[in-house]
């Protein structure tokens, strides 16, 4: 419904590996293609779904991850200081939303909040793209509070009686 209304591509994921990993897609978007599919896997320190998802680590489990990985530039935007990188998913986990402003791919923004089961833990996350010229903050607005709706649903559908919390 989100991708309908908002003319946006939505993905579902999760992290596998250290990986964000699309579990599905839907993409009604008329205008933009986020030339990604379900089942790909795609580096989390720059994508908003994989922020959200890292954002979910325990202290210990994200300082293990980023001593464990090497952030490579995939454009010029990519946070690839560990430092600017922690600081990020702090900022993150206080607003219970992650934004990737073309750090995974030039001229695509996206916008990333969690999906929480019912004892709050971030199981999942769901994420709107659109173009970057496109995705103003008007539209950055509307994007968050749609997948919050949906965040929601998908989780008292899946977990009973789940409240949504920040990660």
């Amino acid at each position: 419904e989100i991708s309908d209304r908002l003319d946006l591509t939505v993905h579902l994921g999760e992290l596998q590996d250290g990986m964000g990993a699309h579990i599905a897609q839907f993409d009604d978007s008329t205008h933009f293609a986020a030339g990604s599919r379900a089942k790909e896997r795609h580096e989390a320190y720059c994508s908003a779904l994989g922020k959200v998802l890292l954002a979910s680590l325990s202290p210990c489990a994200l300082d293990a991850f980023i001593q464990d990985s090497d952030f490579i530039a995939l454009t010029p935007r990519t946070i690839t200081d560990p430092d600017l990188l922690r600081a990020e998913i702090e900022r993150v986990r206080a607003s219970g939303f992650a934004l990737d402003n073309e750090e995974a791919a030039p001229g695509m923004r996206s916008i990333a909040v969690p999906i929480c089961d019912s004892d709050g833990r971030t199981v999942a996350a769901v994420s709107a793209t659109d173009d970057a010229a496109c995705m103003d903050e008007a539209q950055l607005h509307e994007a968050r509070e749609a997948l919050l709706g949906a965040a929601l649903t998908i989780g008292q559908k899946i977990f009973r009686g789940m409240a949504l919390l920040p990660v």
